[in-house]
């Protein structure tokens, strides 16, 4: 064997999905330098989907009773990382973290529209679950807008979460896939 595939036996071991890579974007969570991989964010997704699962909001509960803002701090908690974990996804593809702006504007155009005054509805309003809460929003030219703004942000991060990473060494950094940990060097020192 070439030590060319062993170095990429090396790092495929080391960007393997795991709870321990999904984990690693809560010890980088105030960190917008360096860059992730497209394996990093998919385990934090799965890892975020199933803590989104236990979250202990109730649909019956009081708008700001505890259960309430208990489920808006679990959700502030898993939310957060993900900002940087997508400015370090964006580096990863030599892009500028200020593409990360899609994702503030997608959260700002949706938390606007639950903020609205809650209509009581003729044929053009729909209802929103929102967390515990239920809000019947009137179709105006304003939140049509705030609408479209969210839905096409949110397809802009998405997207650009998920297109292919820059090969080796970018202006922000080493190539992460190729970063070994010691524990996976000495795993393979011994086979």
């Amino acid at each position: 064997m070439t030590g060319g595939s062993s170095a990429y036996r090396l790092a495929v071991m080391s960007n393997t999905l795991s709870f321990q890579l999904a984990f690693r974007t809560f010890t980088r969570a105030f960190e917008f330098s360096g860059r992730s991989t497209r394996t990093e964010v998919v385990a934090f997704s799965l890892l975020s989907m199933l803590a989104s699962v236990l979250n202990i909001t109730e649909r019956d509960s009081p708008p700001f009773g505890p259960l309430a803002v208990a489920g808006i701090i679990w959700s502030m908690i898993w939310a957060w990382p993900s900002l940087p974990q997508f400015v370090r996804r964006l580096h990863d593809q030599n892009r500028s973290g200020w593409w990360s702006m899609t994702y503030v504007i997608a959260a700002l155009s949706i938390l606007t529209l639950v903020m609205l005054p809650a209509g009581d509805g003729p044929i053009s309003s729909a209802t929103v679950h929102f967390g515990p809460w239920s809000r019947m929003i009137i179709w105006t030219p304003l939140t049509t807008t705030l609408w479209a703004v969210g839905i096409v942000s949110l397809l802009a991060t998405l997207v650009l979460n998920f297109l292919p990473e820059t090969p080796g060494d970018n202006r922000f950094g080493s190539d992460p896939r190729l970063e070994m940990p010691d524990e996976a060097i000495a795993s393979t020192a011994r086979i």
